[in-house]
């Protein structure tokens, strides 16, 4: 069983998580909307730190990146969302 400060923590990362993928996708429907060049040079480079702060809270601590042993869906989503996050970073550069 779970202490309640570890409960916690959990729920603030995934709030944390979920506040970051809000906010790429947010900056991403502008930047398909946006007719001003500035504006979209503004916003890749907005979607690049998006990108790269998903990687670094979608990061699992302790997991090594090669287990033997099958994931979790939860880690398998995880590593999608740091696999997404590093396209999404490097594109927007």
């Amino acid at each position: 069983m779970s202490s309640g400060g570890e409960l916690r923590d959990a729920t603030e990362a995934r709030l944390r998580l979920g506040g970051v993928v809000a906010r790429i996708e947010g900056l991403y429907a502008a930047l398909l909307r946006t007719r001003r060049p500035d504006r979209r040079g503004q916003l890749l480079a907005e979607l690049s730190e998006a990108g790269a702060r998903l990687a670094a809270e979608a990061a699992p601590e302790g997991l090594a990146a090669s287990a033997s042993w099958p994931l979790s869906r939860r880690e398998r989503r995880i590593r999608a969302a740091e696999r997404g996050a590093r396209w999404i970073s490097t594109r927007c550069r």
